[in-house]
């Protein structure tokens, strides 16, 4: 009774006050992001010319930019979904696009703060742009909240080296591996501690086991080159 003195009184009892269009069903969040992330992987492999031209799905395969574009749209379509804005930061953060990556990475953390990968990876971020106070932080309240996650342990290491804390970096490192961190990864972050301390024959034999383990490892390669160009 009350609704329809109100609508008398507003003149629109002759119309409805509500949409009658059917929400559209915006399906399984999880099910959407996993087809876009296979597409994605094929789509960058055609591009890196790992697709032969005569496998089936070949001319099927849609451009980079094109599937990365809907990528961003499911980020529309679920923007509290921590598993699609950390994708999307993640592929932001791939193409260059720093800002729309940490606007991702909040909004995953904000959704769910246990969510280690986006803490580690907005943690990167931070120190890239030089804010080592916020890296810290992120780095400190991930730990508190996932005590054996090996990203961010290896994440503390280096601003522990940044801090002038080498022998803490090189124990963080230590850890961080026993943790699941690739013995490659941790070995070249034991070059750059090694490094700062000048001691560039351990930096060079860390670097020489990161390249045996991952010959592809183009920064540790760099690294090297200029070691023993010294």
């Amino acid at each position: 009774m009350r609704l329809s003195a109100i609508l008398l009184v507003l003149g629109l009892s002759g119309c409805s006050v509500f949409n009658h269009e059917p929400i559209p069903d915006l399906g399984d969040p999880n099910v959407r992001l996993e087809a876009i992330l296979d597409e994605l992987y094929d789509a960058r492999s055609k591009e890196r010319g790992e697709i032969d031209e005569d496998h089936p799905d070949y001319d099927d395969i849609r451009p980079t930019a094109v599937v990365l574009r809907d990528l961003e749209t499911l980020s529309f379509d679920f923007p509290d979904h921590p598993g699609v804005r950390y994708a999307c930061g993640a592929a932001a953060y791939a193409t260059g696009n720093k800002r729309q990556a940490e606007a991702h990475l909040d909004a995953a953390l904000s959704a769910n703060p246990r969510l280690t990968e986006a803490a580690a990876l907005r943690a990167r971020l931070s120190i890239e742009e030089g804010n080592y106070p916020r890296a810290e932080r992120l780095v400190s309240d991930g730990l508190l909240l996932a005590p054996d996650s090996a990203d961010l342990v290896l994440l503390r290491a280096q601003l522990q080296d940044l801090a002038g804390d080498a022998q803490g970096a090189l124990v963080s490192i230590d850890l961080a591996q026993r943790l699941g961190t690739e013995g490659w990864r941790a070995d070249y972050h034991r070059a750059l501690v090694y490094e700062n301390l000048g001691l560039v024959g351990e930096a060079e034999a860390a670097l020489r086991r990161a390249l045996e383990a991952q010959p592809d490892f183009e920064q540790a390669r760099a690294r090297l080159n200029r070691l023993e160009a010294q």
